[in-house]
């Protein structure tokens, strides 16, 4: 993942509160950046010491259930079962055959498909059906915690906005904002009063016209660029300003954004909180997938020691599972055992 922080300006007494407001910002990227980062990292180590913890018994499992499905086949074909015990016997087919399916076994699909009214992807798709609807259900309230919290943060900022604004001096605004911009603080064709979109373009083409590889004649400097043009596109798509602005003074030794005037500040923290809620939005979705994936419960705290009581509870249910399982085809070993087995 590349480097995509940016400075931090000092705060000396006098900075405005435009500057202050653009650092504040500023350090949420950085630390959302780096909680994301966190969550990637644990849960690819997740995945990892859950595949070491299980694939024995999940092997031991699957193998099972090739063997009751087969069972269940040939108690189908052989027209062993009637009633209520043939419709009890398709639906652990096809639950068999779902579970068998990850594997490339296609063999219970068949053998379900040849005796039910309904093919076994249609049953998978009302399943599917059902679990949407649940975790739209759980989107749902997740959104509308978010929106709470979102509102929570706009009426705190609404407040500090209103503190600074009664501790501002008479006479307007802050030393800072009443100094005249130099002209070296604007690229070439900005003005203060460009909407954050086209400072946004305006900066992207900069970059642009400074990393094209073609004009490069080096064969190092072309691929050099073209790495860094691939991540200038990257962070354009994204809206991703810091990313931006960190390769404009990397490529073009700009001035750092935080020695811009208040006004175009202004502008380009339109896009900087945009990227804040954006990056919350993902960070909420990153620890809500990793709980689900988990097991655990969706407001559940994700950390290390939950993932590894998470791990310990998914190797000992999967070791309850394999131990039904073979008690299971011992007992589907004959035709009373297993209508025994279906009517339970």
């Amino acid at each position: 993942m590349p480097d995509r922080t940016l400075s931090i300006a000092g705060e000396a007494p006098g900075t405005s509160a435009t500057v202050r407001e653009w650092n504040r910002q500023l350090q949420r990227i950085h630390r959302l950046q780096s909680q994301l980062a966190d969550l990637q990292a644990l849960a690819l180590t997740h995945r990892q010491a859950l595949q070491v913890a299980t694939a024995p018994m999940t092997q031991a499992l699957t193998e099972v259930r090739q063997q009751l499905a087969r069972c269940l086949a040939d108690a189908l074909d052989g027209k062993q079962l009637a009633g209520a015990d043939r419709r009890a016997a398709l639906v652990r087919l096809a639950r068999l055959a779902s579970e068998l399916a990850g594997s490339g076994d296609a063999t219970a699909r068949e053998a379900h498909d040849r005796h039910s009214d309904i093919p076994l992807a249609e049953r998978q798709a009302q399943d599917r059906t059902g679990w949407q609807e649940r975790v739209e259900g759980w989107r749902q309230q997740t959104n509308e915690r978010d929106a709470r919290r979102e509102a929570r943060q706009a009426r705190r900022e609404q407040r500090r906005q209103q503190r600074e604004a009664r501790q501002t001096p008479p006479g307007g605004a802050s030393d800072s904002a009443s100094q005249p911009t130099p002209d070296s603080a604007l690229p070439p064709g900005d003005s203060p009063t460009d909407d954050p979109a086209t400072l946004l373009r305006r900066l992207f083409r900069q970059l642009a016209s400074a990393l094209h590889p073609d004009r490069e004649p080096d064969p190092a400097q072309r691929e050099r660029k073209t790495a860094l043009m691939a991540e200038a596109n990257r962070a354009h798509a994204g809206g991703d300003l810091p990313a931006l602005l960190r390769l404009q003074q990397q490529v073009l030794q700009a001035q750092p954004a935080s020695g811009w005037d208040d006004a175009r500040l202004a502008g380009l923290l339109v896009i900087l909180r945009r990227q804040v809620a954006d990056l919350e939005r993902e960070r909420a979705a990153a620890q809500q997938n990793l709980a689900w994936e988990a097991g655990l419960a969706p407001d559940s705290a994700v950390t290390e020691d939950a993932l590894a009581l998470a791990r310990r509870a998914a190797a000992e249910a999967l070791a309850q599972a394999l131990e039904e399982a073979r008690v299971t085809l011992e007992r589907a070993g004959t035709t009373g055992g297993l209508r025994r087995w279906l009517r339970d």
